[in-house]
């Protein structure tokens, strides 16, 4: 098949038996997943934490940076990639070994699920079965959105909501702000995206000051992150967070990594899961 990326550039995959996933977010290998082709997924991220891959070689390294060297070691015959994960010549390097790659949006966000599966569907020469994939995800996301509103409070405010990246107990610690994907998921999740209300960018510093002044009432995290700075009282002792509504009430959810944000095929179920520990737990 022929198929053009987000980067604009036009590719023909030979041949989809051997696949490299590189996203940040882990959304790629999920929609292969459900599109019945895990067998095929040669290569991963560490972003790529579904149970039916654990076995395949991780080709990236902590800090995301997508190591040539081992995504050629697997011999994939198609790379689909999105460029969040760097070194961005990585993806030349690739194209010049005679690998076919196609890059994807890096953009994530509930009414984008469908465009992602339709193109890792064509890209990988079923678009049939992208077209159920996609049929099946927005029915379970229609009935998770409105199982959320169910639990949400109907009267007063919403809660204020906020995204954090952690990573270690050094200066790995950011805000999730205006632009990125988590802004989506509180609005799904029936809250108020205080980072982005406050002005805060894509990606900021999580100082003392700024989470003092989003003041958030639940903050959502990564799971291993969480448990990479010392789980719930590690997170209590960063500068700012014990100060916050949220860290005086310990109201700290934490989803796996490749769920939180990654707004692929797993999303509906992921949403009512964390409907559940906002509003129910």
């Amino acid at each position: 098949v022929t198929v053009t990326g987000d980067d604009g550039v036009e590719t023909t995959v030979d041949s989809a038996d051997r696949i490299v996933t590189l996203d940040i977010y882990g959304t790629t290998s999920q929609t292969l997943i459900g599109l019945g082709l895990e067998d095929n997924i040669a290569g991963r991220t560490i972003s790529d934490i579904s149970p039916q891959i654990a076995d395949v070689p991780v080709v990236s390294g902590d800090g995301h940076a997508v190591d040539v060297e081992a995504v050629l070691a697997v011999k994939p015959t198609l790379v689909v990639a999105e460029t969040t994960l760097g070194p961005a010549s990585a993806l030349d390097l690739r194209r010049n070994s005679g690998i076919d790659v196609v890059v994807l949006s890096p953009d994530r966000g509930a009414d984008l699920i469908a465009e992602q599966i339709a193109a890792i569907a064509e890209a990988t020469g079923i678009p049939d079965v992208g077209a159920k994939l996609i049929e099946r995800t927005e029915t379970d996301l229609a009935a998770a959105q409105e199982y959320v509103v169910s639990l949400a409070p109907q009267n007063g405010e919403p809660l204020r909501m906020v995204v954090l990246y952690v990573r270690g107990n050094a200066g790995v610690f950011f805000i999730f702000g205006k632009g990125s994907a988590s802004i989506a998921l509180i609005e799904d999740l029936g809250g108020q995206a205080v980072a982005a209300d406050a002005g805060l960018g894509e990606t900021v510093p999580a100082t003392a000051e700024s989470l003092v002044q989003i003041d958030p009432e639940v903050i959502l995290v990564m799971s291993d992150g969480l448990k990479s700075t010392g789980g719930l009282s590690g997170l209590l002792e960063r500068p700012g967070v014990a100060q916050t509504t949220a860290g005086a009430r310990e109201r700290v959810v934490s989803a796996p990594d490749s769920q939180l944000i990654s707004f692929g095929p797993n999303y509906p179920a992921a949403l009512r899961a964390l409907g559940d520990a906002i509003y129910r737990g």
